[in-house]
This record gives structure tokens, sequence and C-alpha cells, in this order.
């Protein structure tokens, strides 16, 4: 009887122990998925007067770019896409192409000095410039944030819950592959 009460019990706190840990599991990933939430609210802020300046950019540089039109267009296109956008998901996958878009878009203007010396274009480059720093900062916050998560769902015994909670990875940030290259200047050696 004592050893039935007993086998009863260790049963009950095995069960119970199991029960604690998986609910701080859950927990864990709630916590973290809230997380990347958060730091996406404050990334969409700085991507928003990003977005916001894009018609400004738009204007300053049609006049100069009439064989880019396509890429003006779809950057606005993009633009439009992610003000409907609803899901962070989605947004994020907006955000890569318009970043990538973008990169290619100061690979463009590169080739339009007169574009350069307009003033109105100046101060909207200045204003992106700006803003694409803070950017940066934000999305390397983001991409952390994800990454824990990610990272969390993906480990034992986590991925266990992860189909049974519908857990799953989140896409990250992404920077242009212009951002990437190797931009070096030549710089003439003295004495050679």
């Amino acid at each position: 009887m004592i050893m039935s009460i007993i086998t009863w019990m260790v049963l009950v706190l095995i069960v119970l122990g199991l029960a604690l840990y998986v609910i701080g599991i859950y927990n864990s990933v709630v916590s973290l998925d809230r997380g990347v939430n958060q730091v996406f609210g404050n990334l969409e802020s700085v991507l928003k007067q990003r977005h916001d300046e894009i018609p400004r950019l738009v204007n300053a540089c049609r006049a100069y770019m009439k064989h880019e039109a396509g890429l003006l267009g779809k950057l606005i296109e993009l633009r439009s896409g992610f003000q409907r956008a609803a899901m962070a998901a989605e947004k994020v996958q907006i955000e890569n192409e318009f970043t990538r878009l973008l990169g290619r878009l100061n690979l463009v203007w590169e080739n339009y000095p007169d574009l350069k010396a307009n003033q109105q274009f100046q101060q909207v480059h200045e204003r992106i410039s700006s803003i694409e720093t803070i950017l940066n900062d934000r999305r390397e916050q983001f991409n952390e944030a994800v990454t824990r998560h990610n990272v969390l769902i993906a480990q034992f015994p986590t991925l266990l819950f992860a189909g049974l909670f519908a857990w799953g990875e989140k896409p990250i940030l992404e920077i242009a592959a212009a951002d990437l290259a190797d931009n070096l200047a030549s710089f003439p050696l003295q004495g050679s």
C-alpha cells in the first residue's frame, strides 16, 4: 500500500515536472516571439521614414533617369506593397527586395553626375543616408532577435513542440548585395 502511494506520488511529480518543463519551453518561445515583434515594431518606424522619402527621391531622379523608369516604378510599387502588408514576414520579404533595388539604384545614380549635383537630390540622398545608418542598427537588433528565436525552436527538445504549437522559423532582413561588395577606391601611393 505505501509502495503504491509512493509510486503514484513519483509519477505525479514526474508528470508535473514534465508539464512545468513544457510550460517553460512555451514561455521561452513566446517571450522571444514577442521580442522579435517588438524589435520589428521599432525597425518598422525607421522603414516607414525611409519609405516616406522614396517619392521625393523618385521625383528628384525622374528627370535624369529616364532609362531607369522601371526601377523607380518598382520601388514605388514595393513601397505600396509594404504599406498594405499585414504580416511581419511579408513585410520582411518586401523589405529585402526593396533594399536590393535601392542598392541597385545607388549604383545607377553614380552614372548621373548632373543628378548628383542637383540640390533636391542631395537633400533627399542625405536624409536617406542618415535613415540608413539608423536602419542598419535596427536591422542588426532585429536579425539578432530573429536568430535567437530560430535557434531556440530548432534546438532539442523545443523542436519537438514546434509543430504542436505552430512555431515556424522567422525570416531575417538581408543586406543588399551592393552593400556587401568591396568598394575600395584606389589611392596613388607616394613615391610610386
